[in-house]
């Protein structure tokens, strides 16, 4: 298990799992579960870092690529992501 939430990680994450996923939300970090080649189940949040209270949008295998689903609403994970560019503008 692995967190990742860097800017460069997360392009890499897309580029090379994630790469038909469409959500209204900015995936800043992600969890890793198993080999980064081939990993058993990624955890995407729109948290750069996650709370423990997060529930994540999870990505399991599927043929060529990865099904997500999970409990996050649009709308919790619409204000997250509202308050991570916000953070993000005054650095």
């Amino acid at each position: 298990m692995r967190l990742i939430n860097s800017e460069e990680d997360m392009q890499w994450l897309f580029d090379v799992h994630v790469k038909n996923l469409h959500v209204s939300w900015k995936p800043r970090s992600a969890i890793i579960f198993g080999n980064e080649d081939s990993p058993e189940r990624i955890d995407l949040y729109p948290r750069r870092d996650p709370l423990w209270t997060d529930i994540p949008l999870t990505g399991t295998p599927l043929f060529d690529g990865y099904s997500f689903c999970g409990p996050l609403q649009r709308d919790d994970a619409m204000a997250i992501d509202n308050e991570e560019r916000k953070r993000e503008e005054q650095l």
